[in-house]
């Protein structure tokens, strides 16, 4: 169950994709850009602030104004564009030429057909990102505000929540098949990437798990969630052995974006891992971050409730709570997955939820890792003793609660 706040392609060969996924990629590229824009001055803003003798050198405004330059000469309709983009590419320059402008002229002078492709973008209503006074400059509330609706902190949280946008838009049964094919494909090959993206979804790996939510699902759709949701993957990784995404090597250090995928893999490991297949697709950092690595341990659950013959939901009511199951005599129990460790962090967390009355529940149960020390889980659930029907066990746990309540029913 998640709470969220609302809200460049270098490969040799052509995108398996039509105009639809062109302008899908296009929005994509330019709010990541944007981003990085009002990221870069907010931060360069703070660097000032806390020593004014030195430059604020910022990186992510930097590569900003580099992927705004980029796609500025993409998209421009005359030379007469790229040269007025041209006379502003410093970092001062270009916060006095473009930032202090209304968000919606800095595409003005684009084609018409770039200019309709982003014309819905509600970020085009935004006015400056920045007030320059002098030698200054000071962010606005509207950069602050694009910041906090795409995630506020960094690029993985700006991924993250485009695409839980994307899948909550689309309505339950896309939600659930979206949510589950993110968690089962944590890359592509191109030939899937292909087959996905032109909705052949027969193509792909059977979803045993599938309720009818497939064939329900709208094709553009398909297309508009892969290509929010993946990029390619750069040359020379390797199959992480634990999540499927991908690992490289840091001098004699394998590194995947879960310090738990690298603990038991060491340099000479690495040497015989499988390399992921040229011209591939990953998952972007943060949508494999907190979307698809906490999933594994949903549809670990969702496996086994199967494998007893329950009916089960998964995500009902757009993620309400990860998985319902409904057991003989109408008892019902709402589940939560909950991939880490921080047991006091779950527990003030449970105390304030309302997930089994939201879910009308006979009971809420969160299961956390396998490897949680069970002193810490049993002090955990005399803790949560003043709240009945909501306990915290593992998944083994969960499973011998299911047979013993199908026992008794």
């Amino acid at each position: 169950m998640n709470n969220r706040p609302p809200s460049m392609h270098d490969g040799a060969q052509g995108e398996p994709a039509s105009n639809g996924c062109e302008s899908t990629q296009l929005r994509n590229q330019f709010l990541e850009t944007v981003f990085l824009i009002a990221a870069g001055l907010r931060k360069r803003e703070e660097l000032f602030a806390a020593n004014p003798r030195r430059y604020p050198y910022c990186n992510e405004l930097r590569l900003g104004i580099q992927r705004f330059a980029a796609l500025h000469a993409q998209h421009a309709e005359d030379n007469q564009a790229l040269r007025n983009l041209l006379d502003g590419l410093s970092e001062s320059s270009f916060i006095r030429t473009w930032c202090t402008r209304d968000l919606s002229t800095w595409i003005e002078q684009w084609t018409p057909a770039a200019r309709e492709e982003l014309g819905n973008l509600e970020c085009l209503e935004l006015g400056p990102f920045a007030e320059v006074g002098g030698s200054f400059f000071n962010i606005t509330e509207d950069c602050l505000e694009f910041l906090w609706i795409n995630g506020n902190g960094s690029t993985d949280d700006l991924h993250e929540n485009r695409v839980y946008s994307t899948l909550r838009d689309a309505g339950q049964a896309a939600y659930v098949f979206g949510r589950k094919f993110l968690i089962l494909h944590p890359t592509l090959s191109w030939e899937e990437r292909t087959a996905a993206a032109h909705a052949n979804l027969a193509a792909l790996e059977i979803d045993q798990l599938d309720q009818g939510e497939t064939a329900r699902v709208d094709g553009a759709w398909v297309q508009e969630l892969i290509d929010t949701a993946y990029e390619r993957v750069p040359l020379g990784l390797k199959v992480c052995p634990v999540c499927g995404w991908t690992m490289s090597l840091h001098g004699l250090r394998p590194m995947c974006l879960d310090a738990r995928c690298t603990a038991h893999v060491d340099a000479e490991e690495y040497k015989t891992l499988p390399d992921v297949p040229p011209n591939s697709y990953r998952l972007r950092r943060g949508v494999m971050r907190f979307i698809a690595k906490p999933g594994i341990l949903e549809l670990q659950i969702a496996r086994k409730v199967q494998a007893f013959g329950l009916p089960f939901e998964l995500w009902p009511h757009l993620d309400t709570c990860d998985i319902l199951i409904t057991l003989p005599g109408g008892h019902t129990i709402a589940v939560d997955a909950k991939d880490h460790h921080d047991i006091d962090r779950l527990v003030r967390s449970i105390e304030s939820d309302d997930m089994r009355d939201a879910m009308a529940a006979s009971e809420a149960i969160y299961v956390v890792p396998a490897d949680t020390p069970p002193p810490r889980r049993r002090a955990a659930n005399r803790r949560l003793a003043h709240k009945p029907g909501y306990s915290i066990k593992t998944l083994r746990e969960l499973t011998q609660h299911l047979k013993t309540e199908m026992g008794d029913a």
